[in-house]
This record gives C-alpha cells, sequence and structure tokens, in this order.
C-alpha cells in the first residue's frame, strides 16, 4: 500500500466526494440498492461465495 498525502492527492480525493455528493439518486435506484445489499448478506448467510471460488478455481 502506498501512502500519498500530497495536496495533489487530497485535491482528487476531494474532486471523487464531490462527484459523490452531487450524484442523483431516485427512489428506484435506492431501492435497487438495498435490493443489492439484500442479495449479498443472502449469499454471505448461505456460504455460497466458499462454493463459487471452489467452482471457479478448478
Amino acid at each position: 500500500m502506498y501512502r500519498d498525502f500530497s495536496e495533489k492527492s487530497k485535491l482528487e480525493l476531494l474532486g471523487m466526494v464531490s462527484q459523490v455528493e452531487k450524484e442523483q439518486i431516485s427512489e428506484f435506484t435506492d431501492w435497487i440498492g438495498d435490493r443489492w445489499y439484500d442479495f449479498e448478506s443472502w449469499i454471505g448467510k448461505l456460504d455460497l461465495r466458499n462454493y463459487i471460488n471452489n467452482v471457479i478455481s478448478h
């Protein structure tokens, strides 16, 4: 990991934060995001990631 505390990196980070803050989120896109988090939680509870990794590696 490289840690860059330069002014340039600080400005880049602030620019990214500004972009995220300007995004328009509708109720529909918010609902889609919530369903994605539900799906990720569901996968974790079933431990499907372990099985997926086994399938992909073979």
